[in-house]
């Protein structure tokens, strides 16, 4: 069995995201006037594949 996994932290100080996307469908950051500001691809394979796998930490501004 295996998940799909999106795990982002925000620094309300800096609006800095850090994030991994596990096998999730992209997802996207929306501007006030609800269009699409930025896509924020997977950085690595769904959760629980297989064993030792390694996710790319990515950022973002908002």
């Amino acid at each position: 069995m295996f998940a799909t996994l999106f795990l982002g932290v925000l620094d309300i100080n800096n609006g800095v995201l850090t994030y991994i996307n596990g096998g999730h469908e992209a997802l996207y950051i929306i501007d006030a006037a609800g269009g699409i500001k930025q896509e924020l691809n997977y950085t690595g394979p769904a959760v629980g594949m297989l064993p030792d796998m390694n996710f790319r930490i990515e950022q973002t501004q908002l």
